[in-house]
């Protein structure tokens, strides 16, 4: 009789446990169901990018779970915006709060070219930076060497009025 009681405690407990919950599917069509989602999805398709992107992270605002906002602010973020930084994080953040997703895979693929894009970018970022450097020096380097040649070419003249006296 004890084993029955425990039994059934343990199924309400579990049924408990998931009731307020939606499941997945339902999550993510709240998620879209919202007003600055579907305003969002409708400035991208009437290729409004920028304003997309806003409402994207309104969106996200509102509601920081939002993983399906995650996902469309990264993909717009990779393609239109070219902001790879941006992208790789908001594809990490659609992997962390929805990890079981069937879109994980390709989430995992476009940070690896979001990355690969990337790359080049910060290396001529560094290279100009560098260059920057090298021709500030160079600059100045030209200022100290002309100072030096002019103070030679008065010691010069001055040696020669000397030898011609």
């Amino acid at each position: 009789m004890h084993v029955y009681i425990l039994c059934a405690g343990v199924l309400g407990v579990l049924f408990l446990s998931g009731c307020g919950k939606l499941d997945l599917a339902g999550y993510e069509r709240q998620q879209r169901g919202q007003v600055e989602f579907s305003q969002a999805v409708s400035a991208e398709q009437n290729g409004d990018l920028d304003e997309a992107i806003r409402l994207y992270k309104q969106v996200m605002i509102d509601e920081p779970k939002a993983y399906s906002a995650h996902f469309m602010l990264a993909t717009l973020l990779h393609d239109h915006a070219e902001d790879y930084i941006g992208a790789i994080y908001h594809y990490r953040r659609y992997i962390e709060l929805e990890p079981k997703s069937d879109k994980r895979e390709l989430a995992e693929k476009r940070i690896s070219i979001a990355e690969h894009l990337l790359a080049p970018k910060i290396l001529k970022k560094v290279s100009d930076t560098h260059t920057g450097i090298s021709q500030a020096h160079l600059l100045k380097e030209t200022a100290r060497l002309n100072r030096i040649i002019t103070t030679l070419e008065g010691e010069k003249a001055v040696l020669n009025e000397q030898v011609q006296k």
